[in-house]
């Protein structure tokens, strides 16, 4: 009881006072206050939680106590949750603005298209989350705080199922707070907030491994929730096999026939519902395969998922540590089954091993935080409750247990949103301003049909202040069949399509060795964005041609040539 009031002590001065602490300890250097703030505030309703749940333990479990325990857990978590929600309520990720503009042109009539009078093309990442973000803005809401909210929505489900399966899993409430800070570790508690389909993603997971964890009846369901998630992600059809093949293991001493009955829909019917969108999206937009797809392709490297010290072993190692899940998952891996044929751990098991191999083919993402491990934070919680039950040690040692574990990673959140907050990844507000920054430069200079070439450009196709030249490849065929081929590209935008404006940093897949190329330097001039950090980038370039003296902008020459164009503050 002693460290159950001393969590509690810590946990009411982090939520009372977060802006302080941040103040003395240092932690928000760099960091927004408010979003270090709610960041901190987040960590100290996670220990109340974890306080709670000791509290609970050692209390045993007479009279009303295991009841009203619950609730203060659930209402401890959810309020955690709010916090992590309210540090990144104002950012999203700049790659939303893609699924903004699709969504806008479905509501609105236009088709599956980028805008207005665009051709037909699958830029979106999310079939399912598309069209959901489509359907709430046909009802009138505002597309960009609509995401926000329904993802918050998503993930307090989430957080819901996963706090009822961990009780049911664990026999008691003890690991139930540990469960939810697993839940609530950074790939969630972050990317939910992105504007993308990261929320969803984890919650179709989620709902299905709670469905396993329910009953003997959870095979409908679960068929009927990895059809949606064939429609969300495209690397489903593996959730859709693993969760088959664990379901088949459950039944192995059953006739064949009855085998495959019960088990062969988890995977033919999502396969089904794939085929029906493979065939949608080679009639609609002549491309059988997402372009999104072709555009990640290097990225898929079968020898370096064979490699466990480098690319998507590195990735899904470094999130386990980085995002202070090491402890809880130990008790994971012992997790098992309830009785013969439970489905509780099998299942759970199942749709994580399927993401951490999507992870390991893909060689993860390199936006930070483990984006990717999002929907493999609630399966990971759900077997570590699991597993607590299974470790041979009386019920308080294990109670002390669940609690470093979700200590451990309720401290791992706060610190990674920090860091997080100060350096947010893409940040769709920064190519806002870009694109009307550019569209400011392109008005004063009297460009009559300006083209930005930017490889970041969702707020901008969104927004659309200015046309954009998407070099992303999530709005055109030809750059996206391009992004593996650098001389093509470079060939494609400099050649053909010439620009008025190239932005964008040179080390990434969209320009790079744009900028040692001698036509880029021939037919392009950099841009100097004075009292403008955010527009700073490797490649920010102004045709030559359309370089000349006017308010606000100032060629500078060396030998006769523009060597240079300075911008004063243009469009402010």
């Amino acid at each position: 009881m002693l460290v159950a009031a001393l969590l509690a002590a810590i946990g009411a001065a982090f939520v009372l006072a977060p802006d302080i602490l941040a103040a003395s300890v240092g932690a928000g250097a760099g960091a927004d206050p408010l979003s270090a703030a709610s960041m901190l505030r987040g960590f100290g309703f996670a220990t109340l939680a974890l306080s709670a749940g000791l509290a609970g333990a050692g209390a045993g479990r007479a009279g009303a106590a295991p009841l009203a325990v619950g609730l203060l857990i659930t209402l401890l978590s959810l309020l955690a949750l709010r916090s992590y929600a309210a540090a990144f309520w104002a950012w999203r990720l700049d790659a939303a603005g893609v699924d903004f503009a699709y969504a806008r042109s479905v509501a609105l009539g236009w088709g599956a298209v980028a805008g207005p009078g665009a051709a037909p093309f699958e830029g979106y990442g999310s079939s399912l989350w598309m069209l959901a973000l489509a359907g709430m803005h046909a009802l009138g809401l505002a597309i960009i705080p609509a995401a926000k909210a329904l993802a918050l929505g998503m993930s307090a489900v989430t957080l819901l199922l996963v706090l009822d399966g961990a009780r049911r899993l664990s026999g008691g409430l003890a690991a139930v707070p540990a469960a939810a800070a697993v839940c609530l570790s950074a790939p969630l508690a972050i990317w939910a907030c992105a504007g993308q389909e990261d929320a969803l993603h984890a919650l179709l997971t989620a709902a299905i491994a709670w469905a396993a964890i329910r009953g003997a009846y959870w095979r409908g369901a679960a068929t009927a929730l990895l059809t949606l998630l064939v429609l969300a992600r495209p690397e489903a059809p593996l959730a859709a096999a693993a969760v088959c093949a664990a379901g088949a293991a459950l039944d192995r001493g059953l006739p064949r026939g009855t085998l495959l009955r019960r088990n062969l829909p988890l995977l033919l019917v999502p396969l089904a519902a794939l085929a029906g969108l493979t065939a949608f999206r080679a009639a609609y937009f002549g491309d059988a395969v997402p372009p999104r797809l072709w555009a990640g392709a290097g990225a898929l490297d079968l020898a370096g998922a064979l490699n466990p010290f480098g690319g998507g072993w590195a990735y899904l190692l470094g999130g386990l540590g980085g995002a202070g899940l090491a402890l809880a998952a130990v008790p994971a891996a012992l997790a098992g089954p309830r009785r013969a044929g439970d489905a509780s751990a099998a299942v759970p098991a199942a749709l994580l091993g399927a993401q951490a191999a999507a992870v390991i083919l893909s060689g993860g993402d390199a936006y930070g935080q483990w984006r990717l491990l999002a929907p493999a934070a609630p399966l990971l919680a759900l077997l570590f409750a699991a597993g607590i039950r299974r470790l041979p040690a009386p019920r308080m040692k294990l109670a002390a247990l669940a609690c470093a574990a979700g200590l451990m990673t309720a401290q791992a959140t706060a610190v990674q949103g920090l860091r997080f907050a100060a350096a947010p990844a893409a940040p769709f507000s920064v190519a806002a301003e870009t694109g009307a920054a550019y569209a400011a430069l392109a008005a004063r200079l009297g460009v009559g049909a300006p083209l930005l070439a930017h490889s970041r450009g969702g707020a901008i196709l969104y927004l659309r202040d200015i046309p954009l030249l998407d070099l992303s490849g999530a709005s055109d065929r030809r750059v996206a069949a391009a992004l593996d081929d650098p001389g093509a590209l470079a060939a494609h935008v400099l050649e053909e399509r010439r620009p008025a404006f190239i932005h964008g940093p040179a080390t990434g897949a969209a320009l790079r060795g744009f900028a040692e190329r001698p036509d880029l330097a021939a037919a392009y001039v950099p841009l100097v964005w004075e009292g403008r950090p955010r527009l700073a980038a490797d490649l920010s370039h102004l045709r030559r041609d359309l370089a000349r003296a006017v308010p606000g902008v100032i060629p500078v020459h060396d030998g006769g040539e523009i060597a240079y164009v300075i911008v004063h503050d243009p469009g402010r």
